[in-house]
């Protein structure tokens, strides 16, 4: 019983993290601001548009390798994805 709380916590964990180290509103505006942080050449219009979308472009880009799972729990796994390699793996 301890270890499934312990399991639980650390999913919830896992889960709400990524909005609140990145003081965004959810969790693929948290994944569009890791990956304009890891490229120190973003240009501005990429900068801008992540600023405009809140999140809609990551969704966007995750949803195609993650159909069937919605988009808070793709965005929170492309965060850490995200935050350990530095993309996400996606192919445009």
């Amino acid at each position: 019983m301890k270890s499934l709380i312990i399991i639980g916590l650390v999913a919830l964990g896992a889960l709400y993290t990524p909005s609140a180290l990145e003081g965004t509103t959810n969790n693929c505006a948290a994944v569009e601001r890791a990956l304009l942080r890891s490229d120190p050449d973003t240009p501005p219009l990429a900068i801008g548009l992540a600023a405009l979308s809140n999140g809609n472009l990551a969704a966007y880009g995750l949803a195609p390798k993650f159909p069937n799972v919605p988009s808070p729990l793709a965005c929170s796994y492309g965060y850490w994805y995200a935050k350990s390699h530095g993309h996400l793996g996606v192919k445009s």
